[in-house]
C-alpha cells in the first residue's frame, strides 16, 4: 500500500488540491496527514502543505509512503491562495497573506532562529 503524509495544510486550499492531484497521480490508496508511531519508533513529517517555510514560490511538502519514503513538493499558484484565503472573515487575514503567502514564511534558517529564541525566553523564566 502506498500512503500519502501531509502535513500542516493551513487552510490553504489551492496548494492543497494541487498536492491531492499530485498523490492521485502517484497511485496513493490513503492520505494521512501525519505518520507516527509510539515508543520511540517511526515519526514523519513531510513537512507544510500549505505554509512552509522558505521563500516566496515556495512548494508544497509532502510525502509518499510504500515501500520506501519518497519526499515530494508541488507546485501551486500564490496568487489563487492569497485570493481565497482574503474571503475568510478570520482576523488578520490581510496581514497574514502578505507575510507568509505572497511574500513567503521564514526561512529554515530564521524559523530556526525564532523558535530557539522563543525557547531561550521560556527557559529564562
Amino acid at each position: 500500500m502506498r500512503v500519502a503524509v501531509l502535513a500542516d495544510i493551513h487552510g490553504n486550499l489551492p496548494a492543497l488540491e494541487a498536492v491531492l492531484r499530485e498523490v492521485d497521480a502517484a497511485g496513493a490508496e490513503a492520505v494521512m496527514p501525519f505518520d507516527r508511531l509510539a515508543g520511540g519508533r517511526r515519526v514523519i513529517n513531510p513537512g507544510s502543505v500549505g505554509m512552509p517555510y522558505g521563500p516566496p514560490t515556495t512548494l508544497a511538502y509532502w510525502a509518499l509512503l510504500g515501500p520506501d519514503v519518497t519526499l515530494r513538493r508541488t507546485p501551486y499558484d500564490l496568487d489563487k491562495a492569497a485570493e481565497r484565503l482574503r474571503t475568510s472573515a478570520w482576523p488578520g487575514t490581510a496581514g497574514f497573506v502578505e507575510e507568509n503567502v505572497l511574500h513567503g514564511p521564514p526561512s529554515d534558517t530564521e524559523a530556526l532562529e525564532i523558535f530557539s529564541d522563543w525557547a531561550r525566553q521560556r527557559r529564562s523564566h
